[in-house]
């Protein structure tokens, strides 16, 4: 599995760092509230899935579906984690 360095393009590593969060979208879609998910960047990578993930929930009733829109931030050991999710957006 690649790090989250080595999929940051060159250009990136050089100039800015990955400070804050970032846009993702649900890989998988968790069948309960304990459940962890999986993530795309697609700034990072299209076919590239982080996780599995922790994600923050909205209301302790609703789940995230595949293909709804996240923000990812990654912790001091690389580990991403969903800090907040939005469904039905196009």
């Amino acid at each position: 599995m690649a790090t989250l360095n080595q999929l940051i393009p060159e250009s990136i590593r050089r100039h800015e760092s990955v400070d804050g969060p970032m846009y993702g979208q649900f890989a998988t879609a968790p069948g309960s509230i304990t459940e962890k998910v999986y993530v795309i960047i697609p700034d990072l990578d299209v076919y590239t899935k982080f996780g599995p993930c922790w994600w923050q929930t909205r209301d302790a009733v609703s789940l995230p579906n595949v293909g709804d829109k996240c923000l990812v931030i990654f912790d001091n050991r690389q580990y991403p984690w969903v800090i907040a999710w939005w469904p039905f957006l196009g």
